[in-house]
């Protein structure tokens, strides 16, 4: 606009004008240029009513999701608080009911407290007498006066009421803020006796709603039926104690999703809210509105600048292709007056000539160019250069017209054209930009003579150039006299000389001075008698690093048959060597903790030994193995146990001493070399190093873990002379030390050395055994602990060994889950008491179920409910005289396959038993899922009761537990009397255990269940 003049004004205005009287002359709106308007309009109208029923319909779907979200959400922290609660509820009623059953020797501990409710929960748990008055408590205040707390005066003066959720309130003892949960102690009468009341520390809700994804602006509120929040988790932050009761006399009913504007922080929410059915207490969620519909709204201001910029585009195309049809029929006007101008000049140029239109069509060629493409001008004429050449060849023309057209002058291009033999020549071509008087562009003017060979003696000088220039190769050239007169790219990237630095210099400025004069003599007497050397050199940077490198030199031979330069062409081989030395590295060391490998530890080992025999001292050598490695990997997963075997290679390596060697074979294995020892003591003091090496945590993705570990010794020459004996002698001792309890140390010895080679028997033998029919299964009784009766049997799997006699699981079960066979040992079993099972029905005994216990490994089948099915067809037994046992850490292992799992056996009929139950670590939400029927309660806890306090109240948490989810209790490990009357008095339904039989074989169940039968099974028991 800055260029824009009178002149200029009167040419646009001279052409203009002439336009629009030409157009007013072609009656500009015709039929077409209507039809073009009207259908631009209905594409417009149809655009505009997508566009609203599409923001009508993503409102709609984004308000709905956002409501169900909510409701589900506050279903979920409904069952989720409610369970929480319920587990409250039943700690203070054990303590609440203990407390009453032995009032004067009644002892309220921490350790008891811990065991009843979870410490993250709460720290605080009192018992408040009638009047108020505090009688024990965890913590240190005692005889305080509580009687005008809430929870107090609520369940005194409502008997109904047994459990009272009261507002935050600052507790006595830890000047911290809690939120009261009591229980009513009633009399035996009914009369009011006091309340036990424990303090949950609010953060424990909060964290619990803190995992759910309320976006910035949600919330999450626990909130009394008497209108005060209990916990609240919003975007201010977390807090309790404020005001909700507007929010209760908004809506009666107990579960409503609604829009609220909340008094507390004035959002407006999405808000699902639900009464707890059996407390007065309400979980509400709040999704914001304005975060909900954040996204939708800027999708919907999205389409409204999309829709409106559509409607300009539509109503601008319409208007263009009215606008392009009548300016189309004023060029046809001018393009004819210029064809016979045209024609007239290019028949006057000699070289190849043409003219063509903006759309590079030939609108005029010469004969020069009708010879060049040998066809007729006709068929020329109106064509484009992609009807004329190949289309390689014409789409570089085109480009250069392009070209032209768009940045005017001339240009001056070289291209490749067809010739009519096939062949094809280069051509310079000059193309200029054709204007009319107006300014506008008419077409390309252009002529072209052919260059081919002048082009291709250039290229071969460039090629040259450039391949001297882009090899990766170092090249330099010298005269005959040995000075440098040319180095490309490569030479300056390897040596760090510019070019300017070394031309005229003599190459030896490179030497390093690895190679003495000899070595450089000798090459160049090869060079002069051959022309050629080939080797490896070291040289020198600029910087002073030396350097390795693969040089060749060929001298280089004139026409006289004189030497006139040489040419060097050297390539860096640093990063080869360092790669090979890096190989190296890795085939000697371990990837995971850089430690010496078998492989590398073998060499040291053999020069060891070398060494002390030629010196007369000792060598020790230990194999140290980590105690239940695996359980690290199962747990917290590959990539932790990697961590740990990396720790425990720096702590092994920085209690050895220098000289010694640490090495790792794989897995969990680690081996330690002691050279030149003075004692056996010594040695063992050593392994005593290692060993409490162990005692601190190890650090593991955020978990502080223990781990111990197992160490093996063996000793040079007293144990061995050769590296393969001594580190097979220690092997056996590791797993000696592994056998005796872990954590340990054994020196190998003959005993060790025998106890190995008996488990290799026996893992040889056991393959045969099943063969053989050497398997024997024994049953020990189940009793009933009400009526005394045999309520069922367990199946304990013995082997009778042909040499060794009877042997006790122990002795053989390790083995054979070490093996592999456990699957072929289990479904042995699971077929023999199944038939045995089949014959005592037979038979007429009176036998509830067969108990079976499950190795992980054959519980593990993904084909396991199949094959228990197939069995018990075969058998001939019904499914619900079967009973399955699993351990707590193998239904814990994967939780949900095992519910699957177990639904598919309940479905069948079979019974599913947890062995051993308290000894592991069971999640109570997941046990309430399992479809199981009964819980084993560990032989462990059953030993010391009645006398030992801390069993006691372990076996009856477990016992009551079990009784609330409708499971049956077994005893395991009764072997008095007075064990026996206290389970029966506390509710365990049977026992099993010595006081009842040992394990026996299946003839005498068989005349213990006949002589219940006769009246005499009591008589015969107590035998």
């Amino acid at each position: 606009m800055a260029d824009w003049n009178l002149a200029d004004a009167r040419r646009w205005a001279d052409r203009v004008i002439p336009d629009v009287v030409r157009l007013a002359r072609f009656k500009y709106f015709g039929r077409w240029e209507i039809a073009v308007a009207l259908f631009s309009l209905a594409l417009v109208a149809l655009l505009w009513t997508y566009s609203i029923d599409r923001a009508r319909y993503e409102l709609k779907q984004t308000t709905d999701t956002a409501v169900r979200q909510a409701h589900t959400l506050a279903r979920a922290l409904d069952v989720q608080t409610t369970t929480t609660l319920k587990n409250i509820e039943l700690a203070l009623e054990l303590v609440a009911r203990d407390y009453m059953a032995g009032k004067k020797d009644f002892q309220l501990n921490e350790s008891l407290a811990t065991k009843l409710i979870d410490r993250r929960m709460s720290r605080e748990l009192a018992i408040l007498d009638e009047r108020g008055q505090i009688v024990l408590t965890v913590s240190k205040v005692q005889d305080a006066d509580m009687s005008g707390r809430e929870y107090f005066t609520t369940l005194r003066d409502t008997p109904a009421l047994d459990l009272y959720v009261g507002k935050p309130i600052q507790s006595r003892s830890t000047q911290r803020w809690v939120i009261p949960v009591a229980h009513r102690i009633d009399g035996p009468r009914g009369e009011f006796k006091g309340v036990v009341v424990c303090g949950v520390d609010p953060s424990y809700f909060i964290d619990f709603y803190n995992r759910e994804d309320l976006k910035q602006k949600g919330a999450i509120t626990l909130v009394g039926t008497d209108g005060f929040v209990r916990a609240r988790r919003a975007a201010g932050g977390d807090s309790f104690g404020q005001d909700a009761r507007p929010l209760l006399y908004s809506k009666k009913e107990p579960t409503a999703d609604i829009v609220y504007k909340s008094g507390i922080d004035q959002i407006t929410y999405y808000l699902s809210y639900r009464k707890l059915a059996n407390y007065d207490l309400i979980v509400t969620v709040g999704l914001s509105v304005d975060e909900t519909l954040a996204e939708v709204r800027g999708r919907l201001r999205g389409y409204l600048y999309l829709s409106i910029a559509t409607t300009t585009g539509l109503l601008a195309f319409g208007a263009a292709i009215v606008v392009v049809s009548v300016r189309r029929r004023l060029e046809q006007e001018r393009t004819q007056n210029q064809e016979l101008l045209r024609q007239a000049i290019l028949d006057n140029i000699s070289e190849i000539a043409w003219f063509k239109d903006a759309q590079s069509r030939f609108l005029a060629v010469n004969q020069a160019l009708v010879k060049l493409c040998n066809r007729p001008l006709d068929e020329i004429i109106g064509k484009t250069d992609a009807d004329l050449f190949p289309a390689h060849i014409a789409e570089a023309y085109k480009a250069g017209d392009v070209r032209v057209l768009l940045e005017g002058g001339s240009s001056v291009t070289e291209e490749k054209i067809a010739l009519a033999d096939g062949t094809t020549q280069t051509i310079e071509t000059i193309k200029t930009r054709v204007q009319d008087v107006d300014g506008r562009v008419l077409g390309t003017v252009g002529t072209a003579r052919d260059v081919t060979a002048r082009l291709l003696e250039d290229k071969e000088r460039r090629l040259a150039a450039k391949a001297f220039e882009s090899l990766a190769e170092g090249i330099m050239v010298t005269d005959k006299d040995k000075r440098i007169v040319s180095v490309n790219k490569a030479f300056s990237t390897i040596t760090g000389y510019a070019p300017a630095e070394v031309l005229g210099l003599f190459p030896r400025l490179l030497q390093s001075g690895r190679q003495d004069a000899a070595f450089y003599e000798a090459m160049w007497k090869d060079i002069d008698s051959t022309g050629f050397w080939h080797g490896e050199i070291w040289d020198r940077r600029k910087n002073g690093e030396i350097y390795p490198e693969l040089l060749s030199i060929s001298a280089v031979i004139d026409d006289g048959g004189e030497v006139s330069h040489y040419v060097g062409v050297f390539t860096d081989i640093s990063s080869l060597k360092r790669y090979e030395e890096r190989l190296r590295y890795q085939a000697q060391h371990d990837a995971l903790t850089g430690l010496p490998n078998r492989f590398q530890f073998q060499e040291r080992f053999n020069g060891m030994l070398v060494r002390a025999n030629r010196q007369g001292t000792q060598v020790a050598v230990m194999m140290l193995d980590l105690d239940r490695f695996k359980h690290v990997n199962d747990s917290l997963g590959h990539a932790a146990g990697d961590q740990l075997l990396q720790q425990v290679a720096e702590r092994l390596t920085c209690c050895v001493r220098k000289g010694d060697v640490v090495g790792r074979f794989g897995g969990d294995e680690f081996a330690v070399l002691l050279e030149n020892i003075d004692s056996v003591q010594s040695t063992a003091g050593i392994a005593k190093e290692l060993l409490n090496a162990f005692a601190s945590p190890f650090s593991l993705s955020g978990h502080e873990i223990f781990v111990s570990s197992s160490i093996g010794i063996s000793c040079y020459p007293a144990d061995a002379t050769d590296a393969e004996d001594l580190l097979k002698n220690a092997d056996a001792a590791m797993y000696r030390a592994k056998a005796d309890g872990r954590n340990s140390y054994k020196f190998f010895d003959a005993d060790i050395n025998a106890r190995a080679m008996e488990n290799l028997l026996i893992s040889s033998a056991l393959r045969l055994a099943l063969e053989r029919d050497e398997l024997v299964l024994h049953y020990q009784p189940r009793v009933n602990l009400s009526t005394g009766k045999i309520s069922g049997v367990e199946a304990l799997v013995r082997w009778q060994h042909p040499e060794l006699g009877l042997l006790p699981p122990l002795r053989f079960i390790p083995i054979a889950e070490e093996t592999g066979m456990i699957e072929a040992v289990g479904e042995w079993v699971l077929k023999a008491a199944c038939r045995q099972m089949r014959q005592w029905r037979d038979s007429g005994l009176a036998l509830e179920s067969v108990a079976v216990n499950l190795a992980a490994r054959q519980f593990s089948r993904p084909d396991f409910s199949e094959r228990i099915a197939d069995l018990l067809e075969e058998c001939g037994l019904e499914a619900r005289y079967l009973e399955l046992e699993l351990t707590e850490s193998m239904v814990m292992r994967e939780p949900e396959r095992v519910v699957q799992v177990l639904r598919e056996l309940k479905s069948m009929g079979a019974t599913v038993a947890i062995d051993d139950f308290g000894t592991g670590y069971s999640s109570l939400s997941y046990l309430k899922r399992f479809p199981i029927d009964f819980l084993k309660i560990d032989r462990s806890f059953i030993a010391d009761i009645p006398d030992d306090v801390d069993d006691v109240a372990i076996t009856s948490a477990i016992i009551a537990m079990a009784k609330s989810l409708g499971l049956q209790l077994i005893a395991e490990g009764v072997e008095t009397q007075a064990q026996s009357d206290f389970l029966r008095r506390l509710g365990c339904d049977h026992g099993q255990g010595y006081l009842f039989s040992k394990p026996v074989l299946a003839g005498e169940i068989e005349r213990m269940l006949r002589s219940e039968n006769t009246n005499d099974a009591q008589a015969y028991l107590s035998t």
